[in-house]
């Protein structure tokens, strides 16, 4: 038996793919991502015990998401949570369970 999600809680989003991570002129590390594909999925913060101590201070940094779409989400691609066309959250952790369950990071 399969679990379905409640579609009034449904929110549309932008995943962006990872592409290569390039360098710049001075050697830092930058990700580069595609173009924003707009996404059905449920996210909201929660803090708890298991975050707290995973994560410590950045907890509340950290936002979850259920997602039961098509498109296969990897660690490292980017969610547009607050922008539409730019990644402003990546995905640091993947569960699979019934309906996919991932934690992101603010970027």
């Amino acid at each position: 038996m399969s679990r379905r999600m409640t579609q009034k809680r449904l929110k549309e989003y932008g995943y962006c793919k990872k592409l290569n991570s390039t360098r710049d002129g001075e050697g830092h590390r930058a990700a580069a991502y595609e173009k924003a594909i707009p996404i059905k999925a449920q996210i909201w913060q929660k803090i708890d015990a298991r975050l707290i101590a995973m994560y410590g201070a950045k907890s509340s940094r950290i936002l979850n998401m259920l997602y039961d779409g098509d498109i296969e989400i990897k660690k490292g691609d980017g969610i547009c949570y607050k922008s539409t066309d730019k990644p402003d959250y990546r995905v640091v952790a993947t569960y699979p369970y019934d309906i996919k369950f991932y934690e992101l990071e603010e970027i």
